[in-house]
């Protein structure tokens, strides 16, 4: 005959036995889960770098390309000028376009952003850096990049700004962007500062691959323009 009572004491420690093993399994998942939310933290985009390419009466001029993102120092790409050498001078572009070029890796730690910045000729009178918001902000437009008079830029150049990704979400694909701008008052108006901007030309995303925009004119005259603004789309999982 069973007894009862040892009966009662083994069926208890199946019980404890069960739960505590519950508990364990939900410990597990719990550390697993924390794990996944860790490592999927970042980006798993390709690491890239960015070039500029001006044009002037049709005839453009040489693509110049930052430094990788990947790159330990962000560098500047070399000044873009356009291709139109009348008078022997390659000054006052018509309009730009931006390139996405992948590299091989990847930039799973890095946060960016694209920044432009001008200059007039080969004087030394470079406008303020713009830069768009960082990607783990969701990126954005910059403001818009012209020479220290803003006044007819004749060269831009392009970089990519990196820094730790700090960002809970997983960064998954990006685009770049460009805006052509121009001042619309008369040139005889003193401080104006009233911008037209024309259509905005996007990069395919990266995930299909390299790309370039449209070349991009202001929305003023389509010539001559006095600034350029640049930017970054990006989407988050």
């Amino acid at each position: 005959m069973k007894n009862p009572l040892l009966a009662g004491v083994v069926s208890l420690g199946f019980v404890l036995t069960a739960c505590g093993g519950e508990e364990q399994d939900a410990s597990l998942l719990a550390e697993e889960s924390s794990g996944e939310v860790e490592q999927r933290a970042g980006t798993t985009v390709r690491d890239f770098k960015v070039g500029i390419q001006l044009i002037d009466q049709n005839i453009a001029g040489i693509t110049q390309y930052s430094s990788f993102a990947s790159a330990s120092t962000s560098s500047w790409s070399p000044y873009a000028v356009d291709g139109d050498s009348d008078n022997s001078q390659q000054d006052d572009p018509d309009g730009a376009r931006l390139y996405l070029q992948l590299g091989t890796g990847s930039i799973p730690t890095k946060d960016f952003k694209i920044c432009i910045r001008a200059k007039d000729a080969a004087s030394t009178t470079e406008g303020v850096e713009q830069c768009t918001p960082w990607a783990s902000a969701g990126g954005g437009w910059s403001e818009m990049a012209s020479d220290s008079d803003f006044w007819d830029p004749n060269a831009y150049q392009v970089t990519i700004r990196t820094q730790n990704w700090t960002s809970p979400e997983t960064l998954t694909d990006f685009q770049l962007g460009i805006q052509v701008m121009d001042e619309v008052c008369p040139w005889y108006s003193p401080d104006c500062n009233n911008f037209q901007g024309g259509t905005p030309y996007y990069t395919r995303w990266a995930s299909t691959g390299n790309s370039n925009t449209e070349f991009a004119y202001d929305g003023d005259d389509k010539q001559n323009p006095d600034g350029i603004k640049v930017y970054l789309g990006v989407t988050k999982g």
